[in-house]
Parts: C-alpha cells; structure tokens; sequence
C-alpha cells in the first residue's frame, strides 16, 4: 500500500512540475515572439491565465513550495478544465 501511495504522490509531483514548465516555456516562447497570443487556444489561454495567477516565472530558485501548491491545486481540481468532467471518488 505504502509503495502505491509513493507511486501517486510522485505522479502529482510530476503532474505539478510539467503544468509549470510548459507554462513557463510559453511564457518564454512568446516573450521571444515565436508565438503570439492569438496562436494559442482559448483553452489554453485560460489554463495559462489560471496558472500564473498562482505562480511567476522562475529564474532560479527552489519549486518544492510551489510543487506542493500546485500537487493541492490539482488534487482539489481547482481549475476551469475540470467543469463537466466526471469524478471518480476515491474507495
């Protein structure tokens, strides 16, 4: 059981840290104007929008606090993405 809850909580961790470094990579690509705004979805200007609202970019500095923010951010679905989807309660 033990190995199970370590397995989930390293997929959260790695679920928090993508959502934050593609966000930032956007923010990035389109600092350097390879994209522009109007390239994005509005789905994924709305995601982008939600995520920044709770985190800035990053030069260099420790993510665990924000890995963590984002780990509960995502475990309470607390993003627009999640309405209309079906949940599966927990046994």
């Amino acid at each position: 059981m033990r190995d199970c809850l370590s397995v989930i909580e390293l997929t959260e961790q790695f679920t928090s840290a993508r959502l934050l470094a593609a966000t930032q990579a956007l923010v990035i690509i389109k600092r350097e104007n390879k994209l522009k705004q109007s390239h994005f979805s509005t789905n994924l200007k709305t995601m982008m929008g939600e995520v920044l609202s709770e985190f800035t970019y990053v030069d260099d500095r420790p993510l665990g606090a924000y890995l963590r923010h984002f780990m509960s951010l995502i475990l309470n679905k607390h993003w627009k993405l999640y309405k209309g989807c079906i949940h599966v309660a927990s046994k």
